[in-house]
């Protein structure tokens, strides 16, 4: 089964192997009209992205991947109290504490 499927269109389309793309879509849209439109708007939104995309700078400025960003370092963090060193070292100090 899943050598009967083929490849991703905007994989073809970025590689300049607009042809196999083509035949992808037809199979899929089974019209050539649908196939070549789509293709088309792919290509021109793809340019329309790419031209001004500074990833890391949307880290930043975008608060969706800030919040996204923060809340992946606070459990990167916390993972790494979780050791067996670090259990074992609050484990003394609430020891002598008592």
């Amino acid at each position: 089964m899943i050598s009967q499927l083929k490849g991703k269109n905007s994989w073809y389309i970025k590689k300049g192997n607009y042809e196999s793309a083509f035949k992808s879509l037809i199979r899929l849209r089974h019209s050539k009209i649908q196939a070549l439109i789509y293709i088309h708007i792919l290509l021109d939104a793809e340019k329309r992205i790419s031209v001004c995309r500074n990833r890391l700078a949307e880290v930043f400025t975008i608060p969706r991947n800030r919040r996204a960003l923060q809340a992946s370092l606070i459990v990167m963090i916390m993972q790494q109290f979780c050791g067996a060193g670090v259990l074992t070292y609050v484990f003394k100090l609430l020891f002598f504490l008592l």
